[in-house]
């Protein structure tokens, strides 16, 4: 399907440990293996998220340092210097490991972080922290066209998932919770 402009994705659960960040970079993969767009995932978890270590890293940049040099960014070839790239053809904008609490990635920050990447990519795959009640989860939720909710097999899963959508119509995303996919994950312990 043609893509106007910028689509947004979305990965968010109020659980965490459910595979959302491994479901955000496998859809990743597959959109950039498969469509001839620019496909980004960005880590908007500001608690030391790990999608930046899922692929072999090209660079040490983080989405604190692109903020911080959003000024000197003009072209695609500017913003490539702060994402790594998977043989997909997916590149991954890293969270920042670093951040102290008051440096946090918050709304605002979410914000102009797409903002940036909107310009140079058709497709962003957001993945958020555990939970929508954060300061970055609220950026995130404004600046989507889709969520995608992740949930375990299990009975407690799902009922995370449909309170996950009842939370989302209760607070003003009802366009979000009409389109929702759900991804269910079953996880298994391998011996």
């Amino acid at each position: 399907t043609p893509i106007t402009g910028c689509r947004k994705v979305a990965f968010i659960s109020r659980k965490g440990g459910v595979g959302k960040t491994t479901t955000c970079l496998m859809v990743g993969h597959t959109f950039a293996a498969y469509r001839g767009d620019r496909v980004v995932a960005f880590d908007a978890n500001p608690d030391a998220g790990t999608l930046g270590h899922r692929l072999r890293r090209e660079t040490s940049e983080t989405v604190a340092t692109l903020l911080r040099d959003e000024q000197m960014i003009g072209r695609y070839a500017d913003v490539r210097a702060y994402t790594s790239q998977a043989p997909s053809r997916l590149e991954v904008l890293a969270g920042d490991e670093r951040s102290e609490i008051e440096d946090t990635l918050g709304s605002l920050d979410v914000s102009r972080a797409v903002g940036l990447l909107e310009h140079h990519y058709n497709l962003l795959c957001l993945d958020t922290a555990a939970g929508v009640l954060g300061s970055a989860s609220q950026g995130v939720l404004a600046a989507a066209d889709q969520v995608v909710i992740v949930s375990p097999t299990s009975l407690d899963g799902a009922r995370v998932a449909s309170s996950t959508l009842d939370w989302l119509v209760e607070h003003g995303h009802d366009g979000l919770a009409s389109s929702a996919v759900a991804v269910l994950n079953g996880i298994t312990n391998a011996p």
